[in-house]
């Protein structure tokens, strides 16, 4: 019968318990995801998420990770995605669980914490919604790219419109690799000044910004203007709190363009504001007013 499932992270390994375990070998290959370089085995196994099995799931076996990799506290990466049939993608275990009939709709959704400071677990819904974790209703807007969870965003702006960053529209990609939100420089610089925020140096190739710890209680609202409707972002979810200093999560590069337009990387500091629900099947992304 198809279902939803919810799950929180939890601390999981995989175990190959004999060479017959992983079958149906594919390739050798050698991948970048974020920036941790990963040289895997891919095959085929069951994948058991929560009561749910999914069969012959074609998954990635790490042979080799780099450093960063033990340092990050996750088990691993699923793709959510969408399948490319012209670059030969296998379908991905969601893909799977759709096309068999294992959940009730080609959706999934995501609740974000707020990191330390909040003692619910990061969620991951599979074929819907969880509404203990978001508030109102859904802003929904259609995809602009056939692979991407790319859309159109009106615009970045400050009280209430006084101050308008890619005021003439822009692109914007959900990305849930990210922690950041990470947009062209002549937008994020002067939004980082206007907010109060000062240059800090950090390794990486993001420029940062960084506030007076005791001044977060003065930090406005940034908001984000999506299919004419406003979505407002509170300082507790853009300021990320590290080793004592308060930094801003809005980050700036070089060279954030696509399809000829400004763009913007809508990452897990987005995230932590607004439950963000992916529909697959209407190709579209919707946000609420997520419940902490």
């Amino acid at each position: 019968m198809a279902k939803a499932v919810d799950a929180a992270a939890t601390e999981i390994e995989y175990f190959s318990r004999n060479e017959n375990d992983c079958v149906e070998v594919v390739a050798v290959v050698a991948v970048v995801v974020m920036v941790i370089v990963l040289t895997m085995v891919v095959g085929a196994l069951a994948v058991l998420i929560g009561d749910i099995e999914v069969p012959s799931q074609v998954f990635g076996e790490a042979t080799f990770v780099s450093d960063l990799f033990d340092r990050l506290k996750i088990d691993g990466v699923v793709g959510l995605g969408f399948r490319d049939i012209a670059k030969r993608d296998k379908p991905n275990v969601f893909d799977n669980m759709v096309s068999q009939g294992l959940v009730q709709a080609p959706v999934f959704s995501f609740y974000m914490n707020r990191m330390e400071a909040d003692d619910r677990q990061s969620r991951l819904m599979l074929g819907g919604v969880n509404p203990e974790y978001y508030t109102g209703d859904f802003i929904y807007v259609n995809l602009t790219a056939r692979h991407k969870w790319q859309f159109k965003m009106d615009r970045v702006q400050l009280f209430s419109g006084m101050e308008n960053f890619s005021e003439n529209g822009c692109q914007a990609e959900m990305d849930s690799t990210s922690t950041m939100i990470i947009g062209p420089r002549r937008d994020v610089i002067p939004l980082n000044i206007k907010l109060g925020g000062r240059p800090v140096s950090m390794p990486g190739p993001y420029e940062m910004f960084e506030f007076d710890c005791s001044s977060l209680d003065n930090l406005p609202a940034v908001e984000f203007i999506i299919n004419g409707k406003k979505l407002s972002l509170s300082s507790e979810d853009y300021v990320i709190k590290m080793d004592g200093r308060c930094l801003s999560g809005f980050a700036s590069r070089k060279g954030m363009l696509r399809d000829g337009q400004r763009f913007w990387r809508l990452g897990n500091v987005f995230m932590r504001g607004f439950y963000t629900q992916f529909d697959k099947g209407n190709r579209r992304i919707g946000f609420a007013q997520a419940k902490h």
